[in-house]
């Protein structure tokens, strides 16, 4: 009759027909097979091991590629084996499962990533530029958050006379000016790769050379060094003008081997460095007061920039900084371009120093006077010159040239 009409996988036909299809598979003698229960288990945890491997070891791009390649795959394989094997699989079952599993682990990959990269950003937002923070959500790869031993440049800077400043104004007028100048001398770290480690009160701990990998480390904390110094320069001129303290930093910059990664409690952690080369920057940070100069580096950081004349340095000791046995060479970073008179202050001195070092100390105050007489307000002449005078009267029995500070 005209309601004899039911629904099949291939659409509406009428019972006549259906059973019409039941004799004819029967009187033809096709033998319609199931597959076995065992091979559908099979086929089951290997693609289940399958989405598993994706998603753990590719991008969630090839993870999404991947699955509809094989899901055309499963149909095709599917149709095959029902209309030429004559074989009924399970395959719809595991196609279904399939899209199932991909779709929720596809989920908790984006879930993963999402997260991921907002622990990137709150970790570093506040300490790197923004272009590195795009560049480690974009590559996490990258980013070793435990610990390990990289070469990186390391940079500490310090307000001369901050507690004499703050005893002259109130602490919300320290506060505002602290929290300007920090503004500035963050701005010019990281717009050079460089990385705020912390500020302990008035000091800035910088490094360059993580988390990303930076082979121009060195250079680029010179740079930043430099740039502090403009940015104070244009500070105190407009503190002037409102009739504020001006102030006057020194910077120390060290470079070598250190341990770079998180570290701190489960609760409360940092992702900073340790190790010898932090205590050196520290260190000669502290001798930019001894020499009368802004900014010290040391030796492993002049090799990395002597030959970029815009980064001009001069020789300038060879100390024993306290708690260390050994000497090590340090530099002034002097700012480009020198001036003629700069230029023959940085002779005569250069001179002295050969002078001093080879224990003539005569010789070597008639150059410091000579550097003085071209500039009075080089500190470091006048310091070489008082001690050439002092070794003069006083002279040393194992004279090696180091000068040993026996404070920080």
């Amino acid at each position: 009759g005209l309601g004899d009409i039911f629904q099949t996988p291939f659409g509406t036909m009428s019972g006549v027909e259906i059973r019409a299809n039941t004799i004819n598979t029967i009187q033809s003698g096709v033998d319609i097979k199931t597959l076995p229960l065992s091979l559908g288990l099979l086929s089951f945890v290997l693609i289940t091991v399958l989405v598993f491997w994706l998603i753990l070891k590719v991008e969630t791009l090839f993870v999404l590629y991947s699955s509809l390649i094989l899901t055309a795959l499963a149909i095709i394989i599917s149709a095959y084996t029902s209309f030429s094997l004559q074989v009924l699989s399970p395959h719809f079952y595991q196609f279904l499962l399939f899209i199932v599993l991909s779709g929720t682990l596809l989920l908790l990959q984006y879930i993963f990533e999402a997260n991921e990269k907002r622990f990137i950003r709150r970790g570093f937002e506040q300490y790197v530029a923004p272009s590195v923070v795009a560049e480690l959500t974009s590559h996490p790869e990258k980013l070793t958050l435990g610990g390990e031993e990289r070469n990186l440049s390391i940079l500490f800077s310090d307000i001369r006379g901050f507690t004499t400043i703050s005893e002259q104004l109130t602490p919300a007028q320290l506060m505002t000016q602290l929290n300007e100048y920090l503004e500035e001398m963050s701005e010019a770290v990281m717009d050079r790769k460089g990385l705020v480690d912390k500020y302990i009160g008035d000091a800035v701990m910088a490094f360059w050379g993580a988390p990303l990998v930076d082979p121009d480390h060195a250079k680029n904390a010179c740079e930043s060094a430099l740039a502090m110094m403009v940015a104070l320069d244009r500070l105190n001129e407009r503190w002037a003008k409102e009739g504020k303290l001006p102030f006057k930093i020194g910077v120390g910059i060290s470079t070598g081997d250190v341990v770079v990664g998180n570290m701190g409690s489960k609760r409360r952690f940092n992702y900073s460095i340790i190790g010898d080369e932090v205590n050196f920057a520290a260190r000669i940070e502290g001798l930019t007061k001894q020499y009368g100069v802004s900014c010290l580096i040391g030796q492993t950081t002049y090799e990395a920039i002597k030959n970029f004349d815009y980064l001009p340095t001069r020789e300038l000791d060879d100390v024993m900084v306290k708690g260390k046995i050994e000497p090590r060479k340090i530099y002034e970073l002097l700012t480009a371009p020198l001036t003629e008179g700069k230029k023959v202050v940085l002779e005569h001195f250069a001179t002295g120093r050969s002078h001093y070092k080879a224990g003539d100390f005569k010789a070597a105050i008639q150059e410091f006077h000579n550097a003085l007489l071209a500039d009075p307000t080089d500190g470091p002449s006048q310091v070489f010159l008082e001690r050439s005078e002092d070794l003069l009267k006083n002279p040393p029995t194992d004279w090696n040239g180091v000068f040993e500070f026996k404070t920080k």
